[in-house]
């Protein structure tokens, strides 16, 4: 859930009241992140923001500045990644929460000191225009491809809190 919006930051908490911060564009990194053992903080330069209007073969490029303290340890490192994001194509999408027209982005980063080497980050997004939001992401981890997929949708004027707990009780049921 959104907790709260300053200019070009959106801070988040999950239901187990974790925090994280994006900026506005969804397919930007990060700003910020807490993990157990981690934590994360980003700036981002460039205007990732030129992205929009979406449409096939418009491209972006933009430096993030990375820095991450393993709390456990004390220790810094900070790291300039250098990305790229492509609207790839247009698609027609199906995830649980049903069929989207999409534009599938796809962003990789290299490190900004190495640009000749491959990618050391490489996301991807199906962004469904009719709902103003992803319906999939996609990203490497541990050497094995990660995706997460829209599991329902409710339109505003239809996401009552009796309507959002019946979706999200029989999302409960649906679980592993």
């Amino acid at each position: 859930r959104v907790v709260q919006v300053s200019g070009q930051r959106i801070e988040w908490a999950t239901t187990d009241d974790r925090r994280y911060a994006t900026s506005p564009h969804f397919f930007a990194p990060l700003l910020a992140f807490d993990a157990p053992n981690e934590q994360r903080r980003s700036e981002l330069r460039g205007n990732p923001g030129s992205l929009w209007p979406l449409q096939v073969g418009r491209s972006v490029e933009f430096d993030e500045l990375r820095t991450t303290r393993q709390t456990t340890l004390g220790m810094e490192r900070r790291t300039t990644l250098r990305w790229r994001c492509t609207v790839a194509d247009a698609r027609a999408v199906s995830v649980p929460a049903g069929d989207f027209d999409s534009f599938h982005v796809r962003c990789e980063a290299r490190l900004a000191d190495l640009a000749w080497r491959g990618a050391v980050q490489a996301v991807s997004w199906d962004y469904a225009p009719a709902l103003g939001h992803y319906v999939r992401r996609q990203w490497y981890q541990g050497g094995r491809l990660r995706e997460t997929v829209l599991s329902a949708a409710l339109p505003g004027p239809v996401a009552t809190p009796t309507r959002i707990d019946a979706t999200l009780q029989r999302l409960r049921q649906q679980a592993p």
